[in-house]
């Protein structure tokens, strides 16, 4: 096992483990700094800030950390036309379905593209790239999945209740973590993690 952590570069994945969390913090300083009034609705925190925070700056941290990864080693692989089609679909009536029995408006396709954003970032983050840097030390399923489950529910929720994450969070993360390691398919946890968070939202 000590062989495994040495293997892993400790230093590297724990600032990847705690990196969306300092930027997010960061990115947001640097609004109230400048006083903009962008983000009424939310718009900016989650078309913008969570993606570089979640993906885009992590994914980058990794390449210029000399990490030989590519886009397919977390999650985003050459998806075909089929599959998006799919993906599309089912995004659309989990969004009917969850909302079928309330009052219908424009804010419910506003509030499902924002969650879809959300559950694409936190799992390409979570799933993709901690169990793709777990994975590559041969570290087992269950270790990958339950230290990726942690860093999710216990760093990323650090401002929700410790017991909300422990029951909630933490357990959901675990599914999230197997599905992915077991099929490699990025968009089933997304698609999940998706339909949680409306349900949540209602």
């Amino acid at each position: 096992m000590l062989e495994k952590i040495k293997k892993l570069d400790l230093s590297r994945f724990i600032f990847l483990s705690i990196l969306p969390q300092i930027l997010v913090f960061a990115i947001s300083l640097v609004f109230i700094a400048l006083d903009l009034q962008l983000d009424k609705y939310g718009v900016v925190q989650t078309f913008l800030i969570l993606p570089l925070s979640f993906v885009i700056l992590p994914y980058l941290f990794l390449v210029k950390s000399g990490e030989e990864i590519n886009l397919k080693n977390i999650g985003i692989r050459n998806f075909t036309s089929k599959t998006i089609c799919i993906f599309s679909l089912l995004i659309i009536l989990i969004t009917a379905v969850i909302y079928s029995l309330g009052k219908w408006d424009y804010s419910i396709i506003f509030f499902a593209l924002q969650t879809l954003v959300v559950s694409i970032s936190e799992e390409l983050w979570a799933r993709g790239m901690l169990i793709n840097e777990l994975k590559k030390s041969k570290f087992s399923q269950i270790i990958c999945v339950l230290v990726s489950s942690l860093i999710f529910a216990f760093i990323t929720h650090q401002n929700r209740p410790v017991y909300e994450n422990l029951t909630n969070r933490f357990p959901f993360a675990i599914i999230m973590g197997l599905i992915y390691y077991r099929t490699q398919k990025i968009e089933l946890p997304i698609l999940i993690h998706f339909a949680n968070n409306m349900i949540g939202g209602i």
